[in-house]
């Protein structure tokens, strides 16, 4: 069942030629996701405690059917993400050998609680114990999740891009196309990226490592094509490279001073007819007419 998956992929993603798909191969693991790439940015204590619990977990399982199967996945895994860390082969970064852990810790916290449970229950009071305590563990995930869902805890997103949204579906047209203030975020530097799952959407600042969400839901919510984004990326080598110029050129059009003469074929030339742009940051230009406005942000379109 495998194979039509991997030659599917092969297929389609293969490379180009050497010299292409090694620089793409660079900008997917140094720039866009390092932080999953490189063993140096993302490993910290809490990996380090993930390793000894899904060892402990192996360990419970010996003389079981299981324990062979997943010792030779961890030490693959292992040998590989050490081969990885000493030669710091970008190709073996983005197999992400280390991701056998999103296996292996959930097994061994199974295991773990098993034996804990069986422990518990060697006697009549243990048995009772072991089961309130699973009862409480099953009662307190179920609300957990009710919380989560309903308080929309989970993946926020900024709520202040709602009347952007509302503007450009209601007056979308064909083949608009959206620029949006798009910038590499500093994912290249710190140690690690702190999770932002339950936290308020991260915000853009400079020299933060966090990936910023505005405007994430752009083209989900509006049904527009946009320039480009830095979460959505292509895989192809071409179309990485494409990517990467498509943001070094976002990142130098809202630096630059947009009422160049130049700037209105450079926009052009590109296929993009609107303009967003931060409410702070309001644009005067012969060739911009104002569409929307909004306390976040405004619309231009090139006339």
């Amino acid at each position: 069942t495998m194979i039509p998956a991997t030659a599917f992929t092969l297929f389609t993603f293969g490379p180009s030629n050497p010299t292409t798909f090694a620089e793409s191969q660079r900008i997917l693991a140094e720039i866009r996701i390092p932080h999953h790439c490189r063993i140096d940015r993302w490993f910290a204590p809490v990996d380090g405690f993930q390793i000894a619990w899904a060892a402990l977990g192996i360990a419970l399982l010996w003389r079981t059917r299981l324990f062979l199967v997943l010792l030779l996945a961890a030490t693959i895994g292992l040998a590989l993400s050490l081969i990885q860390y000493e030669n710091g082969s970008q190709t073996l970064a983005l197999l992400f050998p280390w991701r056998v852990s999103a296996v292996l810790v959930p097994v061994a916290t199974a295991v773990i609680m098993a034996r804990l449970a069986v422990w518990l229950s060697g006697g009549t009071a243990g048995s009772r114990v072991a089961t309130a305590l699973a009862g409480l563990v099953m009662l307190t995930l179920v609300v957990g999740g009710v919380v989560v869902m309903t308080a929309r805890l989970g993946y926020r997103t900024p709520d202040t891009e709602r009347e952007l949204y509302e503007y450009v579906r209601n007056h979308s047209e064909p083949n608009n196309v959206y620029l949006l203030p798009i910038g590499f975020p500093a994912v290249g530097t710190g140690r690690g990226t702190a999770s932002s799952t339950f936290t308020p959407p991260p915000r853009p600042k400079p020299g933060s490592n966090l990936i910023p969400v505005d405007l994430q839901r752009f083209r989900l919510l509006t049904g527009t094509p946009i320039y480009v984004d830095f979460k959505s990326v292509p895989y192809r080598d071409t179309e990485m490279i494409e990517w990467h110029r498509r943001v070094r050129q976002c990142e130098a059009w809202y630096d630059a001073n947009w009422l160049d003469t130049d700037r209105v074929q450079e926009l052009r030339s590109e296929g993009i007819t609107h303009v967003v742009i931060p409410a702070t940051k309001p644009l005067i230009a012969e060739y911009l007419e104002e569409v929307h406005a909004d306390p976040v942000y405004r619309v231009y379109r090139l006339k």
